[in-house]
């Protein structure tokens, strides 16, 4: 999945805040903790830092709420 950071936001630490928000969500229902979740920062983008994360679910459905929870949470942590 690939998130953009809109911003003026070091990469390293941006990195370091999707580790977290991907950590908790761990307890997040359908998220498969059994897979450890990486985070690649793939560069600059007009305005934006861009980064692809991977991440299992339990099912499709599943998929579709966690990325979309994570999605939530990444707003809220750089608005």
């Amino acid at each position: 999945m690939r998130i953009l950071i809109y911003g003026s936001h070091d990469p390293e630490r941006a990195k370091e805040v999707l580790l977290e928000i991907l950590e908790e969500m761990e307890n997040f229902e359908g998220f498969d903790k059994t897979f450890k979740p990486i985070v690649w920062f793939d560069g600059f983008g007009p305005y934006a830092l861009i980064f692809t994360i991977r991440f299992k679910a339990l099912s499709r459905l599943d998929w579709r709420n966690c990325a979309s929870e994570i999605r939530l949470r990444v707003y809220n942590r750089f608005k």
